[in-house]
């Protein structure tokens, strides 16, 4: 199903790390063993209790241009995939 695909990974977890260790382990799994094409970059957020405003908007503005560049990247990736 993913095979041939373009994915973008990201977590969002309490701890200070931001799921780091998850993600590089997700991003192996997806483009090695799946066969997934997955962008460069990947979005964390750490401290994810304290990220997000009581009407879940993303409020870390590091952790939110981090996820607009990952965006940008699948987007750029999948454009030339699929062109």
């Amino acid at each position: 199903m993913f095979r041939t695909r373009a994915v973008a990974i990201g977590s969002a977890t309490p701890s200070a790390l931001g799921g780091v260790r998850g993600l590089i382990q997700l991003r192996g799994i997806l483009g090695t063993a799946i066969g997934a094409h997955v962008t460069g970059g990947q979005a964390q957020v750490a401290n994810a209790f304290d990220a997000f405003d009581e009407d879940g908007h993303l409020t870390d503005e590091k952790a939110f241009g981090g996820l607009k560049s990952v965006v940008a990247q699948l987007a750029e990736t999948s454009s030339k995939l699929y062109a």
